[in-house]
């Protein structure tokens, strides 16, 4: 997902979570970024990732807060849309990452979390060895697409999050994204979310430099291209996924030697709406 990331997007995100860390990651130290589908919120969290944590100033070296462990749930994956998977893999990935985290989850029977409850094997596998571990720099989980968790066990994620996420140490937080739907934006609600908009003057603009980038090489015209860019953009309604789409296309057109004219994009069905 990460090499999906346009270079000079998100910044405002970026901004917000580092923010979020200046403050001590809050008093919940959860930082929840909500969006609808196709908003590029994954795309994001792979980009944090591949950055390894927080950074003073978004652009520095030098990493506040490091990432530790992550999940990207998906839905039509049983072994990324189970939680019990989520918390085991989790609990592995601090174990290398955590200096002492490992010798304390090596008291856990595995065994007996696989056949037990999310709220079981999150409190086994991350609260009390996190709590045994003496430490002070910040250690992120990064948990992608809560939505996509299995529905049958959702409730009881969200539930282990919300009452259990308390009685974790504090050199511990996380950055979770996910779809508002159902009933997800209402038990998070106390850890006062984000959003990322698809009507936000901010997201408009990361599109435009996206779309700018990607048709400059057919408008050599200022004016044009500018056109070019809002006629696309408004075809998009925002959404980043389109993206995705808009570049397939422009590479086709590259590849036929072809080109690209403002009324083409008005009037032809070159790229869907």
């Amino acid at each position: 997902k990460s090499e999906e990331f346009v270079k000079g997007t998100r910044k405002w995100i970026f901004e917000k979570v580092s923010q979020w860390e200046r403050n001590n990651c809050g008093r919940s130290r959860v930082f929840v970024l909500i969006g609808a589908a196709g908003v590029g919120k994954s795309v994001w969290s792979a980009e944090l990732c591949r950055r390894g944590g927080i950074f003073n100033g978004y652009i520095e070296k030098e990493s506040v807060s490091m990432v530790g462990a992550m999940h990207f749930f998906k839905f039509d994956d049983n072994r990324l849309n189970d939680p019990i998977k989520c918390m085991l893999s989790l609990a592995n990935q601090l174990s290398k990452t955590v200096d002492d985290f490992k010798q304390h989850v090596q008291e856990v029977d595995i065994i007996k979390i696989k056949k037990g409850t999310v709220t079981e094997a999150f409190r086994q596998l991350i609260v009390e060895p996190a709590k045994k571990v003496k430490r002070t720099e910040r250690v992120l989980i990064v948990l992608d697409a809560l939505d996509e968790c299995r529905i049958s066990d959702r409730e009881d994620l969200l539930k282990a999050l919300q009452n259990g996420w308390k009685d974790t140490p504090e050199w511990l937080a996380v950055v979770l994204t996910t779809r508002p739907e159902d009933y997800i934006p209402k038990r998070l609600e106390v850890f006062k979310p984000e959003e990322l908009n698809t009507e936000d003057e901010q997201n408009l603009h990361d599109m435009q430099v996206y779309l700018k980038n990607n048709l400059e090489s057919f408008f050599s015209d200022e004016r044009e291209l500018e056109s070019a860019v809002e006629i696309l953009l408004t075809k998009s309604e925002g959404l980043f996924l389109y993206t995705r789409i808009i570049e397939d296309i422009l590479d086709e057109i590259k590849r036929r030697e072809g080109g690209l004219t403002l009324e083409a994009l008005r009037t032809e069905n070159i790229f869907p709406s």
